[in-house]
């Protein structure tokens, strides 16, 4: 739904020039009489309406200010609704009523912080609120039950700078299969801030209202059409009228392929602004039925734009040292709508772009301009990641390898819980701990915690949105004995040397180090294959026992100076409890680390 709100009549404090603040949900702190966390209680309907995205409130050197918001239905999440406010009329002079005074009484003056004198009104308010997503096809028309009040304390939920307004409703059509029922004026309250970052991501396109590919990101002609923000990027709208969108570009298709994003946009107008719309805009890239003149949500009238783009896409992986530079093609537009794939709030664009320096491995040639769609949301809007049919992973309870995991939308995976862990990692430097490495849209590599309990556990990942479904993993017991450490470790870094003792019985562990890979070997006692000999060996001057859990020995060792440049080998020879004098000794596989 959206909401068009407009205050105003009474003289206006003119302001030097236009203000832009970011706005969220007022949360209730310990001034508050009445809960928070909300933007909006359409009382009767539902008190939980929360910020999806957008949430702008423009303030006009001319005394008119205008608000847009996009917020859902808590506990029913594809019920939307699109607000924009348009106000006028901006004074410090309560209205007749005087101020609405929500908090606790003594949070005002004299005994508390807040103090009315200094809020501003906008005391006439008129609007409409229009249904999008499951509520697609409802209309809402508003005008004020008192007037919008702004300023430190004036949203009535807690001391922050922020607004509040009670608004009126009137049904002119209900969402399909429901009936709204009000009972009561809504209420409208928000903190401000100065600027609020939004997740970036691409747009999926809904087939019922667009044409375009099923799904629109980034794209640079001649070169590949499908770069998206992995795992998200950032939309970011500031106060003095700029916007800044930011991130990693990589391809679905080819994770090596990347490019870093940095585009700074300027020049913004806004509807009723004597520039608005600039020449040749908006961009309609939807059917022409998700419009409001035959009948859709969209009214492009409510887009802003950004007449100026700089900025450059800098190459890594596969690109690196390339260099592009951006600038504006056509003014970059902003709203409900404003890409080519779906009615959600988001940011579509053209570019010009000028290869710089060329990457070191490949060579660009574009021939076109880029064009980019992408959805700004409080909430990250992703796929929700799934498996291949009849998946059967396994992994050995200490290893190198992960779980290989197979399915589709696994692009935007970050973390994941396996039974008891969590897994946060995001490269071999935390091998450990357990990280998670996407190779692509359908593999990714979910490297375990070291070492795991060998079992069946339950899988589940976790992208900024939604989670995976659940899949069963198995962890095994090595067929040998194991050592695996860190590969490569930077000066200071703790090393972990995991042992494991394999299908031998409960065991003590001897571990050596050395940096030779010619063998050492004691006839009838043990054989090892590095130490040159025990010349070149250093044996720890202690045994650990291994764990009856999960099988393993950990050697923990904060960061060793003076290795910098180094390649040390490890190897384990073990002694069954069981049997401690059956030798010759049982000897674990060689594990190499480099140190830098």
């Amino acid at each position: 739904m959206r909401t068009l709100l407009s205050c105003g009549l009474l003289a206006a404090p003119l302001l030097a020039q236009n203000t832009y603040t970011s706005s969220v949900d007022a949360a209730a702190d310990q001034l508050a009489a009445l809960p928070g966390d909300a933007l909006l209680d359409f009382t009767g309907v539902s008190a939980e309406f929360e910020l999806v995205g957008d949430a702008q409130f423009l303030e006009r050197a001319d005394g008119t200010a205008r608000y847009s918001a996009v917020v859902r239905n808590r506990f029913a999440i594809y019920q939307l609704m699109a607000i924009v406010l348009e106000m006028s009329g901006r004074t410090t002079t309560p209205p007749s009523s005087g101020p609405q005074l929500g908090l606790l009484a003594s949070a005002y003056l004299p005994a508390g912080p807040i103090d009315p004198g200094t809020f501003r009104y906008y005391p006439s308010v008129t609007g409409s609120m229009t249904g999008l997503i499951q509520w697609h096809g409802a209309s809402i028309l508003v005008t004020a039950a008192s007037a919008c009040q702004i300023g430190a304390g004036a949203n009535n939920r807690n001391g922050n700078a922020g607004f509040s307004v009670r608004l009126n409703t009137q049904i002119v059509t209900h969402p399909p299969f429901t009936t709204l029922t009000p009972s009561g004026p809504a209420l409208l309250a928000a903190d401000f801030f100065a600027d609020k970052p939004s997740c970036a991501t691409h747009a999926e396109t809904d087939t019922g209202i667009s044409i375009a590919a099923p799904r629109l990101g980034f794209t640079l002609p001649g070169v590949a059409p499908d770069y998206r923000f992995i795992p998200t990027g950032t939309w970011r709208e500031f106060d003095d009228g700029h916007a800044e969108l930011t991130g990693t570009l990589r391809r679905e298709s080819d994770f090596a392929d990347q490019w870093h994003l940095v585009l700074t946009c300027g020049s913004r107008v806004d509807p009723q602004d004597a520039a608005h719309p600039p020449a040749g805009m908006p961009v309609r890239g939807l059917l022409a039925a998700a419009y409001q003149a035959q009948g859709g949500p969209i009214d492009p009238t409510t887009f802003r734009y950004y007449r100026t783009a700089t900025g450059t896409l800098t190459g890594a992986a596969t690109n690196a040292g390339g260099v592009i530079a951006l600038s504006q093609a056509r003014p970059v537009q902003v709203g409900i709508g404003a890409t080519a794939a779906n009615t959600r709030f988001g940011f579509a664009g053209e570019l010009q772009a000028t290869v710089i320096t060329q990457p070191l491995g490949r060579t660009v040639v574009l021939t076109g301009n880029p064009t980019f769609d992408g959805i700004a949301a409080r909430a990250c809007v992703l796929p929700q990641p799934t498996f291949d049919a009849n998946l059967q992973p396994a992994v050995d309870a200490v290893s190198d390898q992960g779980l290989v995991l197979t399915g589709q939308d696994l692009a935007w995976v970050e973390q994941a819980m396996v039974g008891p862990y969590f897994v946060a990692g995001t490269g071999p430097e935390h091998w450990f701990h357990g990280y998670v490495h996407v190779v692509s849209n359908t593999r990714l590599e979910l490297h375990l915690p070291q070492p795991t309990v060998p079992g069946s556990y339950t899988a589940t990942l976790f992208t900024s949105a939604p989670s995976s479904p659940p899949q069963q993993v198995t962890v095994t017991t090595p067929s040998s004995p194991r050592m695996r450490s860190e590969a490569t470790l930077i000066g200071g870094q703790t090393q972990h040397w995991i042992i494991h003792k394999g299908p031998l019985g409960p065991a003590f562990v001897v571990m050596a180090l050395s940096d030779s890979l010619t063998p050492s070997v004691l006839p009838g006692v043990v054989s090892l294959g590095l130490g040159a000999q025990f010349s070149s060996l250093l044996i720890f001057p202690f045994t650990i026992s291994t764990d009856p859990g999960t099988g393993a020995a950990v050697v923990e060792i904060p960061g060793m100076p003076g290795l910098a440049g180094t390649l040390l080998h490890a190897q384990a020879a073990l002694v069954e409890m069981a049997n401690p004098g059956a030798a010759p000794f049982p000897v674990s596989d060689i594990w190499a680390t480099r140190y830098r």
